[in-house]
């Protein structure tokens, strides 16, 4: 029984690690917000950002969401990839908060 329990415990320990560590290997992207859509939290809102400039040049940081930086959330379509948003970042884009250098606010260059 004690060793069923132990086995039990290492198996679900390794499947954790093996989930961070692939969490860790993604890579991050610049994602621009459709400032037209009323939810910043909602990957379904962003595309990934396929202008030369980088969001540092291109959003001027003053208000409201212009993009953001995130992985590519891995169970989104190949075709349509949308950013992973996980609590800290999601909180991050609700504070309007750039100091962490993955939140950038509007309005854009033109």
């Amino acid at each position: 029984m004690v060793a069923v329990m132990l086995s039990t415990t290492l198996i679900t320990v390794a499947k954790h690690r093996v989930r961070s560590a692939a969490a860790g290997l993604l890579q991050s992207q610049e994602w621009v917000y459709d400032d037209s859509a009323s939810d910043p939290t909602d990957p379904e809102n962003y595309t990934a950002n396929t202008n030369p400039q980088s969001l540092e040049d291109l959003c001027q940081q003053d208000e409201n969401i212009c993009g953001i930086i995130a992985p590519t959330d891995p169970n989104s379509s190949p075709s349509d990839p949308k950013p992973l948003i996980d609590a800290g970042l999601q909180d991050r884009i609700e504070q309007e908060n750039t100091e962490n250098g993955d939140v950038f606010l509007l309005p854009m260059v033109d």
